[in-house]
């Protein structure tokens, strides 16, 4: 919920009032802890981009920025299931990682747009939407 309305604030500054920066101190009726968890989101997300630790530039265009974690992540994704589509389940059971970090890494993944999700019967299944051959950086160097 935080991050759509802080979503929706950035592109509503760009679009009515063509702001191209953002800083802390403006009157956001944010708390510092919201605000650290918030920028950090969008500028993982490519939403904005960190200029001074008071400053952010909006992007026009979205660059999510992977950690190597996610990277890593998305590199046994592929190895494991390629594009075929998995479940949470079949996540944790082939890849062996705790129930907390799967969810929270497909999530961020999915508003990364780098899984695609669809919901069904038998509950949330993904699939990646990129591959190592179309974005590299997404992925760990080949050894």
């Amino acid at each position: 919920m935080i991050l759509k309305s802080f979503s929706y604030k950035l592109s509503k500054l760009y679009e009515l009032m063509g702001w191209e920066q953002i800083y802390r101190y403006d009157d956001w009726g944010y708390t510092e802890n919201m605000w650290s968890i918030d920028t950090e989101l969008a500028v993982q997300l490519g939403l904005i981009s960190k200029e001074s630790p008071d400053c952010y530039s909006l992007n026009k265009e979205l660059r999510p920025e992977l950690r190597p974690t996610q990277k890593k992540t998305l590199t046994a994704i592929y190895e494991a299931f390629g594009c075929d589509e998995f479940s949470s389940d079949m996540f944790i059971a082939t890849l062996n990682y705790s129930v907390s970090y799967t969810y929270a890494s497909l999530h961020k993944l999915t508003l990364l747009r780098l899984l695609d999700q669809n919901i069904d019967e038998n509950g949330n299944r993904y699939r990646l939407v990129v591959t190592p051959e179309e974005k590299p950086e997404c992925f760990e160097p080949a050894a």
